[in-house]
């Protein structure tokens, strides 16, 4: 039989330790508090063309080791996720988007600038504002697209040799003077070789022949197969492209 005194001791210690697990998961729950701000875009380098003539802006929900775009209330709108990438002079963040499998967010150290890098190498420079009153979600969603055959799937990228932007150079549309960094990506329609290499089997209707040799690789195939090495038409056999911003 346990004593008064000794149940009253077991009592405290018991909500000692559920007083210590409540505020463990308080103090989680407040490093991976969500953030939840409006970007209004401002400014845009497409295909090397600059435009400041823009309009809409992006929710994003930002936590310390991902962030999405949302609406106001933080709720994804399945464009996709990104993760931190690194956290320096800029947070970086590397993921799907709405541009694509390979896109970069990169804020500076405020959160108050937003470079939004796609694939292809184009920059969508955001700035930070209160959102109007009349918004209530981003203006890019992928499901509001008018039919899924406009879902292009975004070819694997490497990571770009050099993406040091300089966030408040380029949300200045005024500023025209600052240095242009140059990069260098390799081409994802060919995987840097500068070449599309062509290979496919054709009905022989029974016929046989002599096997097929190719020089290039030097190596042979059966009769009837098709087998040809072609420039890749997008970085016009560089194997790369490169771009200023």
């Amino acid at each position: 039989m346990i004593h008064p005194l000794q149940h009253l001791q077991i009592m405290i210690s018991w909500n000692k330790i559920i007083v210590l697990l409540i505020c463990g998961l308080g103090l989680n729950s407040a490093i991976q508090a969500q953030t939840v701000h409006y970007y209004q875009l401002i400014k845009t380098k497409v295909n090397g063309i600059v435009s400041t003539q823009n309009n809409g802006g992006q929710f994003i929900c930002i936590y310390d080791d991902f962030c999405f775009d949302c609406d106001k209330n933080g709720k994804g709108v399945d464009n996709g996720q990104l993760h931190l990438k690194n956290k320096g002079e800029y947070i970086t963040y590397f993921g799907e988007s709405y541009f694509g499998k390979n896109s970069y967010y990169k804020f500076n150290q405020s959160f108050s600038n937003l470079n939004i890098i796609t694939p292809e190498g184009d920059i969508y420079a955001y700035k930070r504002v209160a959102p109007p009153s009349n918004v209530k979600t981003c203006s890019l969603i992928k499901r509001q697209r008018n039919s899924p055959s406009s879902i292009i799937e975004t070819p694997t990228l490497s990571e770009p040799t050099q993406i040091n932007i300089n966030t408040n150079s380029i949300n200045d549309a005024n500023n025209t003077s600052r240095q242009k960094t140059k990069v260098r990506k390799n081409c994802a329609y060919c995987s840097g070789k500068g070449e599309r290499i062509q290979h496919e089997s054709v009905s022989t209707f029974g016929l046989d022949g002599p096997r097929v040799h190719c020089n290039i690789c030097n190596q042979s195939w059966s009769y009837g197969t098709v087998h040809a090495h072609h420039r890749c038409n997008h970085c016009n056999g560089t194997g790369y492209y490169e771009y200023e911003y």
